[in-house]
Parts: structure tokens; C-alpha cells; sequence
């Protein structure tokens, strides 16, 4: 079939067959962002406030953790949608490592509901995504799953999107199964910023699962030393750790 014939038959295809709820594949009319209103009321809540900085679980709401008590002019909050769990973790696996693509709008739609109060008061001037280094980019992944979940925050959000201004400027391997502390090593001096358009400017930094917050907090720290006045991150999901 030729290129433009592919596009037309799966519009084709569209249009003729029902759309189905993108987590239980039923004919549920009428869905809300992919999903039926079954589904969407099984989803798991919203975790609990945790650490006012880095979104840890804590022992109170809006205490520092210890791990941010020294650290408290570099990311100045995180907020979760979702905790790691079942239906998120499969598709947040699904659109990081098996090209589910199309799941970004269903999380990234999910996430702005329930993060839009805080968002709106922190009263961003841009939005970024946490950035993959080009070689990742290129010859692995093929896209950047926070840039994609970025972009949608960003329209339901109305702030302006900024895919470039933070970069991936050196190339670190996984972070899997390093503590905390081993992680904020191996991405120091990981992250850059090309120019100064975040000077003086209310940044949300956007990642897609956190787990100990060391890579997030790299790249706010870059932010903060570029000129940023406050850096808040908005995270799709992240794990109860």
C-alpha cells in the first residue's frame, strides 16, 4: 500500500469501527479521554501530599523529607498524578519502551485533570520536558515520552511548551537499581541550557515516572543556575519508594 493510501484506510478504518475504551477494549459510549466511566472511576487516587519538594512519600503532608532538608532553594515542588500502580504501570511501560505512543494523550489527559489546581496556582511561564540525550533519541527510543506527555499538559494547561531550551548535554547509563545518592552522582553535570530564556522565568519540568527525584533534580538545578526563578516538576506517576 502507498504512504498516502496507509493514512487513508486507517481513517477509513476509524470511522467505520466503534471506538473502544483504551483500558477495558469495550464499545463503552460515551468515553472521557480514551476511557469508559467505569474505568476511569477504578483508576487509582491521587497519592497523598508527600514531601513539598521532591513528592517522597512522608510520614505528615507537605513535610520536607530529610533528603530535601539541605536542598530546599533547588526544586521548589513536585507534584503526582498518579502512585506506580496497575493500569498506569503497564502503560506507562508501554509508551516508554514499546512504542505505545498513543497512550501519551490518554496519560497526559489524566495527569492535567488531576494536577491542574496546582499548576495553575504555581502559575508557570513555560513548560519543559526532562530531555533524552540525541544518541537515546535517535537510535533507541525514537521519541522522548515526557516531551509527548508535555505536549499535551501544555494545551490542556494553556502554557507555552519549550522542547528545546533544556538539553541532554552528556550521555549517563541507567539508573536501575542505584540508590539515591548513586544517582545524583552519575547525572551530575548531565543536563545544560542552551541560552538564557529561562531567566527569571516559573518553570515546569515534566517527567513521566519518577523514582528517587536525583535526575529531576539534576536538571533543576541546571534551571535554577540558568536564572530561573522558581522550578516546580510535574510527574505522570511515581513510585511509592
Amino acid at each position: 500500500m502507498s504512504g498516502i493510501g496507509k493514512p487513508l484506510a486507517r481513517t477509513l478504518l476509524n470511522w467505520a469501527l466503534p471506538e473502544r475504551c483504551a483500558l477495558c477494549g469495550e464499545d463503552a459510549a460515551p468515553l472521557t479521554d480514551g476511557a469508559c466511566a467505569v474505568c476511569l472511576a477504578q483508576l487509582p487516587p491521587m497519592p497523598p501530599p508527600g514531601c513539598a519538594r521532591c513528592g517522597a512519600q512522608t510520614g505528615a503532608p507537605l513535610d520536607v523529607c530529610g533528603a530535601c532538608h539541605d536542598q530546599v532553594d533547588i526544586q521548589d515542588a513536585t507534584w503526582r498524578a498518579f502512585p506506580y500502580e496497575e493500569p498506569i504501570r503497564t502503560l506507562a511501560t508501554g509508551l516508554k519502551y514499546h512504542d505505545r505512543t498513543r497512550w501519551a494523550h490518554l496519560l497526559g489527559a489524566w495527569a492535567a485533570t488531576r494536577l491542574e489546581a496546582p499548576v495553575r496556582a504555581f502559575a508557570p511561564d513555560c513548560i519543559t520536558p526532562m530531555p533524552l540525550h540525541w544518541r537515546r533519541l535517535l537510535f533507541k527510543r525514537g521519541y522522548n515520552q515526557s516531551a509527548l506527555l508535555a505536549r499535551v499538559l501544555a494545551k490542556r494547561l494553556g502554557v507555552p511548551l519549550d522542547t528545546r531550551g533544556l538539553r541532554r548535554a552528556r550521555a549517563t547509563p541507567p539508573q536501575t537499581g542505584l540508590s539515591r545518592r548513586a544517582r545524583l552522582r552519575n547525572v551530575r553535570g548531565a543536563f545544560a541550557v542552551r541560552d538564557d530564556r529561562f531567566m527569571g522565568r516559573r518553570v515546569l519540568l515534566i517527567d513521566d515516572v519518577m523514582t528517587t527525584g536525583a535526575t529531576t533534580f539534576e536538571a533543576a538545578r541546571v534551571l535554577k543556575r540558568a536564572g530561573a526563578a522558581q522550578v516546580a516538576v510535574a510527574c505522570m506517576a511515581r513510585t511509592q519508594k
